[in-house]
């Protein structure tokens, strides 16, 4: 048989569809591992959840959101705005009408003070020509200029007259007549016996002795130009003494004349006609240390010793100076002058329109206004209140201080805090501020706190001063004044 022949072209053709066949029946290799599929990128408004991103809102409602949102913080930032603005026009206000009453209480004061130079005499309505009347022991016509800052307020008030040098020169020319008329009594005391005095017009003067006994002398001065007058006024001026269970009383009495004579005796020896007229009441007395005293005197100064009995007393017009007052009773009020004591005890004490000058003070409750107050140490408790002050001044908080409350209304308070003192504070301000430099101190709350936004009129500060104590405590608020410790 003759071999066939193939056509080269033909056999590489068959050869590759063969290969191809081959290749698909041949087992597939393993496929590569696939890549971790990423979170979907979020749209605008949406936010991170768990392990991916969950939408909240779609782009137009966020758009919505933030345009309401940043309304409202315009509006926010308005109000606050306004509320400056209010603070301010009403502390403008506030400060307008202390102005305001501060020349009101001038005017009254003044005006209450002359009303023609008689209102110093409490039977002024009844008398004529009563306005030229001079008192001794320097009784001024007391107008002081009653300013906003208050400072050195008391050296406005003096109470010594209008002519007190020509009076002098005119006694020692002999223009005018001037008689003396004295009275002294004694009184045997036990140790519960009230000794009382009352006086007008003159200076109150206490010594103390071992005796049981009390001795009033009062010297009476009258002068004027004309002899007969002079003796008619020293006759109508005469003190009332007695003597009950309770204890002893001395009395000024001043005989007003007769009721159906218009201006009395009064009005006839001290007319406008008659010049030169000088009256002047000065008790001296003498009574045991322990025993109580009640003073009333007007229109001249009082001057104490030492005492430990309960002291019960209101002076006016006049100051007070006493030394040591040690009984925890006492009532002190002193009005339109100054008061000076050496050392004070569990007692309570009010000075208006006038200063206070005190040394060392135990269980204190004291009100000052319209004068300024400076305290030498407190040693266990204070509660003191001051209004219209200019500053009140505590020279040391003594270390056994247990609790001290200060309220202040326009003044400021100083203290005198030192090196080991330990104790807690509570201190707020408004319209003030607090200085602590210098000193141990610790703040533990603050409001408004610091970086705090916004005006804040009242501030607060709560810490420790040294190591604190639970059982110490400061207390200080005011208005319109500073706090400092020094």
């Amino acid at each position: 048989m003759k071999p066939k022949i193939f056509s080269p072209a033909l056999l590489i053709g068959l050869l590759a569809i063969s290969t191809a066949n081959f290749a698909q029946v041949s087992p597939a290799a393993p496929p590569a591992p696939a890549m971790p599929k990423l979170p979907p990128t979020p749209p605008p408004a949406a936010e991170l959840n768990g392990d991916g991103w969950t939408s909240v809102t779609d782009s137009k409602e966020y758009q919505q959101k933030m345009k309401e949102l940043n309304a409202k913080m315009r509006e926010l930032q308005k109000e606050m705005s306004n509320l400056r603005v209010q603070q301010q026009k009403q502390l403008h206000f506030k400060m307008q009408n202390m102005l305001k009453l501060n020349k009101q209480l001038a005017f009254k004061f003044k005006d209450s003070l002359k009303l023609k130079k008689l209102d110093t005499l409490k039977f002024k309505m009844k008398f004529k020509g009563f306005d030229s009347l001079k008192f001794a022991d320097k009784f001024e016509m007391l107008s002081p200029n009653i300013n906003f800052g208050f400072k050195n307020f008391d050296q406005n008030f003096s109470y010594s007259y209008d002519g007190d040098e020509s009076y002098e020169k005119h006694l020692q020319n002999g223009d005018i007549i001037e008689k003396t008329k004295n009275y002294s009594k004694s009184y045997n005391v036990d140790g519960n016996d009230v000794i009382n005095i009352d006086n007008k017009y003159g200076k109150v003067t206490v010594f103390t002795w071992a005796k049981s006994e009390v001795k009033v002398d009062v010297q009476i001065v009258v002068g004027a130009n004309d002899e007969d007058k002079v003796q008619k006024m020293l006759d109508a001026v005469s003190i009332k003494d007695s003597k009950d269970g309770s204890g002893v009383s001395f009395r000024t009495s001043i005989n007003q004349g007769d009721g159906d004579n218009e201006g009395g005796i009064w009005g006839s020896l001290f007319g406008k006609r008659n010049a030169f007229r000088k009256m002047e009441i000065n008790y001296t007395v003498y009574m045991p240390a322990r025993n109580p005293l009640t003073i009333n005197n007007k229109y001249g100064n009082t001057e104490l010793p030492d005492l430990s009995g309960k002291l019960n007393i209101n002076n006016s017009y006049g100051s007070l100076n006493a030394k040591s007052l040690s009984n925890p009773a006492c009532q002190i009020r002193v009005k339109y002058g100054s008061a000076t004591i050496g050392t004070l005890t569990g007692s309570d004490l009010d000075v208006a329109y006038g200063s206070l000058n005190l040394g060392d003070c135990d269980k204190l409750n004291a009100d000052v206004s319209y004068g300024s107050a400076k305290i030498g140490r407190i040693t266990t408790s204070g509660n003191i209140n001051v209004k219209f002050s200019g500053a009140l001044k505590i020279g040391e908080v003594d270390k056994n201080v247990k609790n001290l409350s200060v309220n202040s209304s326009y003044s400021s308070v100083k203290l005198g805090v030192s090196d080991g003192q330990n104790a807690d504070f509570d201190i707020t301000v408004h319209y003030g501020s607090f200085n602590y430099s210098g000193h141990d101190v610790n703040i533990t709350s603050k409001t408004p706190a610091d970086g705090e936004r916004g005006f804040s009129p009242t501030k607060t500060y709560k810490g420790h001063l040294g190591k604190g104590g639970s059982d110490k405590t400061i207390t200080i608020s005011t208005s319109y004044g500073s706090v400092s410790f020094d």
